[in-house]
């Protein structure tokens, strides 16, 4: 089969586009790549680039015009596929991957962001288009008022307009697939972040030192000066180490709340390949994340994953479909609300023991909690060679 693999990133540095490129690169399909820059992959047949290039002021202003245009025809359900191609064919450089189904018939596209589909469905030819919901993108910045008067008509027409013309969608969560099938109909596959599975076993707990962990990005919406504020009240047991990434000025602001408690330390990020690794060395995961957004809330994000195959004991507020993992696979503890005084009685009245049998259920679910199992679903769309 040949595959073309569509992302406005470097997938070299996404993980989820990139554990499905090598996946499709171990099914010996012929792959090609349309992405931002070039990548660590040495089996892609050919690479495109595209994405936002450096343009001028007035291009600058021309496009945001022509953005604000279409998202108020977008309210009255005004705008054709034909013409959201034209639109973000010259604003995301897709001239390359526009010439590629020119030289090329391809079997399957797999497209990993909602703003490329337009230009997919209108060359693809006779290729079956795969979409990745990597998110809910109708309510994808929902907090923000530019976004719900500006870019959600503009979300809610792509994905009206474009998701029935789609042969296949894939989803990250329960809940995102549920939304999808409630607003547009789409029936749409639960494809979950998991990670590779790691050879590790659970290091035993100190009874004296609960040593808690969580990486990602320093933003707002991921409750991370909440989880502070919570390690601040618990008992000298608890430590919390914190490796971010992101806006300096926001790591220097979680810092700056740290600092007056030496049981809490901001490290700086590790690379991917070493996050595991790192992770090794703790007792508990830890993502505290409020339910600020539909996206947030039915968030099913890589840390759990990384956290089980670290063969750590998880501990999370009632998220519901991160809740589902762990209560199934009895790999931690769910607080009983998000409320704060519910997050520290759960923490505080953990007990040795009780660390280190969800640590035994993690090294248990990591065989089935892994990437090797759950890209079988990618096997069902994609057939082997």
């Amino acid at each position: 089969m040949r595959v073309l693999v569509v992302c406005l990133a470097d997938v070299s540095s996404s993980p989820r586009p990139n554990r499905i490129l090598n996946y499709l690169l171990s099914r010996r399909h012929v792959v090609d790549l349309a992405a931002y820059s070039t990548s660590s992959f040495e089996d892609i047949n050919n690479l495109y680039i595209i994405g936002r290039s450096e343009r001028s002021t007035l291009y600058k202003l021309m496009y945001g015009s022509c953005f604000f245009l279409l998202s108020i025809l977008s309210y009255f359900n005004i705008p054709k596929i034909e013409t959201f191609h034209c639109f973000y064919s010259r604003h995301l450089n897709l001239v390359s991957m526009i010439e590629a189904f020119a030289l090329y018939d391809f079997d399957y596209v797999l497209v990993e962001n909602l703003e490329l589909l337009p230009s997919v469905l209108c060359i693809k030819k006779r290729a079956k288009v795969i979409f990745d919901a990597r998110e809910y993108y109708p309510k994808e910045f929902e907090n923000s008022l530019v976004f719900r008067y500006l870019y959600q008509p503009f979300r809610m027409l792509l994905c009206n307009r474009c998701l029935p013309k789609v042969d296949y969608v894939l989803t990250v969560s329960p809940g995102l697939a549920t939304a999808y099938y409630k607003t547009f109909g789409i029936q749409s596959f639960v494809l979950r972040n998991t990670s590779y599975y790691f050879p590790a076993e659970p290091r035993p707990t100190d009874p004296c030192l609960y040593r808690m962990v969580h990486h990602g990005i320093a933003n707002s919406d991921r409750s991370i000066a909440d989880m502070i504020r919570i390690v601040k009240v618990l008992d000298d047991r608890f430590t919390l180490d914190l490796y971010l990434t992101g806006k300096m000025s926001s790591i220097s602001e979680l810092a700056h709340l740290a600092s007056d408690c030496d049981r809490i330390r901001v490290l700086p990020p590790v690379s991917y390949e070493n996050i595991i690794p790192m992770l090794c060395d703790y007792d508990i995961g830890f993502y505290y994340l409020k339910p600020n957004g539909f996206n947030v809330t039915h968030s099913l994000p890589n840390k759990l994953f990384e956290f089980i195959q670290a063969r750590l004991a998880v501990a999370i507020g009632p998220s519901p479909d991160m809740a589902s993992v762990v209560v199934s696979s009895k790999v931690g503890f769910v607080s009983k609300s998000f409320a704060f005084k519910d997050v520290v009685y759960m923490l505080s009245s953990l007990t040795v023991e009780e660390i280190d049998k969800a640590k035994l259920a993690a090294h248990k679910a990591s065989r089935h909690l892994c990437f090797e199992k759950e890209s079988s679903k990618l096997a069902n769309l994609i057939p082997y060679i």
